[in-house]
């Protein structure tokens, strides 16, 4: 009978026709093609075999060479291959013998049931490996398979070293020491800079009383770190040198791993073994708190229950997406817990193992064959009996697809012994399974940095400040998700010399943050088992949330998004495709009904989007059309913007990248009212700046102009005076080009407010005039009533002008209401109500900040109502009213704080300070003043300083510190003096008096 041929992949390619003779495959392509579809042994499509191979070709040259190289394999190897239209399989249940399935499969027995007769079949099957995948193997300009046979070779390496470590531990503890040493030697044959396979050889040697072979081997690894890294060996494996050196090991008698493999020895082993079948931990793992914390809480209270035949069936589903940590968490769990279950861990991935298969190893685990039940029925019938007198913890892996969920359903046991843990990356399917699921996070910050902290060590994340800044930016990037840090890390790791800066500034990038990868982890991998198992419909609707980038979004944006490529979809349809891939932890709901990304899925999102450039081109146009649809239905309803506050920028950055001019300045003239209504004054500067930009594409002096004039108001509102004054120069100059009055008389105008808020009053009121006299004979939105308010409000501020500052204001405030100017209304009230407190008819005053308070709040505007309860804040501190009055500065202050109006939460704290000082706490008092000094003294706001250092001289006197009482009292005088405010001089003189200074 003629032998099966052979196809090695270790240590080079060779394919054996019999068994023994050497046969050419074919060209170096086919023997690539070969060699990926046989380590890949699952349906690959056409296209992505074509680009890996011929990446420097167009797409119709890839598959013609493709269609070649498939013809010729399938001459040599046609029973192995089915080769269909879109894809191509390697069968692996046709016949080939490959090498690296029989390794792989004999190392996932060993580690699924560790036995003596299996460590035996792996130390020969290790064998195998006799060197790199593929060693030698290289192909010309075929980059993208170069990346692949890299990380798969690394990967090899890896599998390769572990396996051999875990079979040197399983022989030591079984007291076969003498089979561990050959095996311990070849570890850090492969991997000589790798400690524990030295500490292993030392602590063997040592038990088996060979103490100068232990210490020499202590000496081979100093001498190997030092020669290659520099370094010395880490604490753990000295103080092992130092246990040897001192003869405290005991020595062991050793058996043979053949000897237990004998029936008796056997039948012993099987009823004393408690099979632990969980993953080894990772090296790095970071703990989960709070889910293990919550976990850990169901699983004790179901094993305290007394009568087991009361426990209710506990399932625990951890759900999260794809590369969030769940298998890492169930194994950490099964490590943890492990003395709490008497009979053991088992553990099934009905993604990669068929049922039949996992039901074997559990069984086996336990001492029993039941190979004779070749019907899933009967055995998982078997396998339930068998549990139902154990108290075990089943760990069911991966249970994401229909299929897996078919699987696990075999694998349940049917009593209240057990516990089950079966991660998924589907609600639904935790649902359908009667599990609790707890859902399963990123990482919290601290825990990111500790993560990297573990895998690259102490001192190399904080090696410098600016290196540990660089760890918190790396998994900021990344956005904490496990998986994606792990990749990052361990690239780290292998580049000694790179700083973190370094991999901070790539992922800055998201085709970076996407395209890690280390061993067999990819982050892509994570996300494609879910993105392929999507229909189309499904996967427009995840393409277009790539437009969001992580942020919220609402259905009714999506679906405008996605009807231009599936016009038959309604809103309920897009509503209903978002939860279920809801329940595929693709996307998350909030309780407000709307949507977001983590966003490493957003990013994979996008790309697959950028994949379709036509695609891609007519959902960003449907993004902005949408938003400007919303804007411009909004009105005074500003509330309804809240949540899209973040999108409308990026909706600003995709019209400019695509070239939308003109919806760009629509949407900055559509948003300047939401703008200054809400305060967004950074958002409203950095809108303006590209819509600047799209009007000079244009030509259009016009819109310039009106976006100048937006752009220095923005600058004001934030006391960027100098900015502010650019812009609105800028825009004066153009308006005079254009002969536009209105344009001319606003930028005065607001160039007068700028020399009012520098006490330039002179410069004011001369910029106040020539607008008035540009206003004469056309209507203007700058109006009598504006100039007429800021003349009042010139009045007030230089020197408390009241008699001046009342007449136009009253004029300003008719003028505003008979024209339905509700800023302009709720500003002269706010003013007048200055003026009443300055004359000290509070009543009055309480009543105008009032009537200001309701107008705004009809505007909706909170940067008006912020001022207006400032106001009433000072007005009820005067009138006695203290707990009104820190009711309205409180409120005002939480306002002030989102929109970024600095002064006037400077003014507001000292407002507060004062209220507090009333109550005789000066402690309070005092802080307030000081954080509200901090802002002047930065602004250079001289006079505010002055009062400030006023209000401090008072509150230390009171509280007793009379050395800090006349040092700010000394300072205060010093500005009033360097101003020459005759009442703030006069009225430190009397404190002087007063205090004895």
């Amino acid at each position: 009978m003629t032998e099966s041929p052979k196809l090695y992949t270790f240590n080079g390619l060779q394919l054996l026709e019999d068994g023994q003779t050497p046969s050419k495959i074919g060209s170096r392509k086919a023997e690539a093609l070969l060699s990926y579809l046989v380590l890949n042994p699952k349906p690959q499509p056409r296209d992505v075999l074509a680009d890996l191979l011929w990446d420097d070709r167009t797409q119709q040259q890839a598959m013609s060479n493709l269609r070649r190289e498939l013809s010729e394999l399938r001459k040599k190897l046609a029973p192995y291959l089915r080769i269909e239209r879109d894809s191509v399989t390697f069968d692996s249940a046709a016949g080939l013998w490959v090498d690296a399935h029989v390794l792989k499969e004999s190392i996932h027995k060993f580690k699924s049931a560790p036995s003596p007769d299996l460590a035996i079949q792996l130390a020969k099957d290790l064998d195998i490996y006799s060197g790199p995948l593929l060693a030698g193997f290289y192909v010309r300009e075929a980059s993208r398979f170069d990346d692949w046979l890299f990380t798969e070779r690394e990967h090899w390496h890896h599998l390769i070293t572990e396996t051999l470590e875990k079979l040197v531990t399983f022989c030591r503890n079984n007291h076969c020491l003498t089979d561990a040493i050959p095996i311990g030697r070849r570890l850090i044959q492969l991997d000589p800079l790798v400690e524990s396979g030295y500490q292993l050889l030392m602590q063997i040697n040592a038990q088996l009383g060979k103490r100068n072979e232990a210490l020499e081997i202590f000496k081979s690894c100093k001498e190997i770190l030092f020669t290659e890294l520099g370094v010395e060996p880490d604490a753990e494996t000295i103080r092992l040198f130092e246990i040897i050196r001192k003869g405290e090991i005991e020595r062991v008698e050793t058996i043979s791993l053949d000897s237990l493999v004998s029936n008796e020895a056997n039948q012993i082993l099987a009823e004393k073994l408690i099979p632990f079948q969980a993953q080894p931990l990772m090296p790095h793992y970071v703990e989960r708190e709070t889910e293990t914390a919550e976990i850990e809480r169901l699983i004790l209270e179901q094993l305290a229950t007394e009568a087991p035949e009361t426990r209710h069936s506990l399932i625990i589903a951890p759900v999260g997406m794809g590369g969030i940590g769940k298998t890492a968490l169930a194994t950490y769990l099964a490590h943890r817990l492990q003395n709490h279950f008497a009979d053991g861990v088992l553990w099934g991935n009905p993604a990669t193992s068929d049922p039949l298969s996992i039901l074997d190893l559990w069984a086996t685990a336990y001492g029993h064959d039941f190979s004779q039940l070749n019907d899933l029925q009967s055995k998982s019938s078997a396998v339930r009996d068998l549990l139902s007198t154990k108290q075990t913890l089943i760990v069911l892996d991966n249970v994401d697809q229909a299929e897996e969920v078919r699987r696990a359903r075999y694998l349940l046991p049917n009593h209240h012994q057990c516990v089950v843990l079966l991660t998924t990356r589907s609600h639904e399917v935790a649902a359908s399974l009667n599990a609790r699921p707890i859902e399963i996070r990123e990482l919290t910050s601290e825990n990111s940095e500790k993560l990297l902290t573990e895998i690259l060590g102490e001192d190399r994340v904080h090696k410098t400040p600016a290196e540990t800044k660089s760890a918190i930016e790396i998994a900021q990037h990344l956005h904490h998700l496990p998986l994606a840090l792990e990749i990052a890390a361990q690239r780290l790791r292998s580049r000694p010399s790179m700083p973190l800066a370094s991999m901070a500034n790539r992922l800055a990038q998201s085709k970076q943050r996407l395209g890690l990868k280390i061993t067999d982890q990819e982050v892509r991998t994570s996300f494609l088992f879910s993105w392929e198992g999507l229909n189309q419909t499904a996967k427009s609707i995840f393409m277009a949330m790539g437009l969001f980038a992580g942020r919220n979004f609402n259905a009714d944006s999506i679906a405008s998004i996605v009807q231009v490529a599936e016009p038959q979809l309604s809103l309920f349809d897009v509503e209903d495709e978002l939860y279920g891939l809801a329940t595929l932890s693709l996307v998350k709901s909030n309780q407000d009904g709307r949507f977001h990304q983590h966003r490493l899925l957003a990013d994979f999102a996008a790309e697959q989007l950028e994949q379709q450039p036509e695609l891609l081109a007519t959902y960003q146009q449907r993004l902005i059309t949408f938003y400007l649809n919303l804007v411009s239905n909004i009105g005074i309803d500003f509330e309804r913007l809240s949540p899209e506050w973040g999108q409308l920028e990026a909706v600003f950055d995709i019209a400019y990248q695509t070239q939308a001019w003109r919806q760009l300045i629509q949407l900055s003239e559509q948003l300047t009212p939401a703008w200054e209504a809400r305060g967004r004054y950074s958002e409203a500067r950095r809108g303006y700046a590209l819509a600047q930009d799209a009007a000079k594409k244009l030509e259009s002096m016009e819109q310039e102009a009106e976006i100048l004039l937006g752009w220095g108001r923005a600058c004001l509102e934030q006391n960027e005076y100098a900015d502010a004054k650019d812009k609105l120069e800028e825009g004066l100059a153009l308006y005079h080009r254009l002969e536009e009055g209105d344009g001319i008389a606003q930028a005065l105008y607001h160039l007068a407010r700028i020399a009012i808020e520098q006490n330039r009053f002179v410069e004011a009121r001369e910029l106040l005039n020539q607008s008035k006299g540009v206003l004469e004979g056309f209507d203007s939105r700058i109006g009598m009533g504006d100039i007429h308010l800021l003349e009042g409000v010139v009045a007030i501020t230089d020197g408390f002008q009241l008699d001046e500052a009342e007449p136009v204001l009253n004029q300003a405030l008719d003028l505003f209401k008979s024209s339905g100017n509700l800023i302009g209304t709720s500003d002269t009230l706010r003013a007048l109500a200055h003026v009443a407190l300055k004359k000290q008819d509070l009543e009055l005053a309480e009543s105008l900040a009032l009537e200001a308070k309701g107008v705004s709040e009809k505007l909706k505007n909170r940067s008006q109502l912020a001022s207006n309860l400032f106001v009433l804040t000072v007005i009820y501190r005067g009138q006695g009213k203290l707990d009104q009055a820190e009711s309205a500065g409180e409120a005002s202050l939480a306002i002030v704080r989102q929109t970024g109006e600095k002064q006037t939460e400077a003014l507001i704290l000292r407002q507060l300070s004062h209220l507090h000082a009333s109550r005789g706490d000066y402690q309070t008092a005092l802080d307030l003043t000081h954080q509200s000094l901090v802002y002047f003294q930065n602004s250079g706001i001289l006079l505010s300083q002055a009062f400030t250092m006023e209000d401090l001289a008072v509150f230390y006197q009171k509280s007793g510190d009379f050395d800090e009482a006349k040092r700010y009292l000394d300072k205060a005088e010093l500005l009033a003096k360097q101003l020459s405010h005759i009442s703030l001089i006069s009225k430190i003189g009397r404190y002087r008096q007063e205090f004895g200074f």
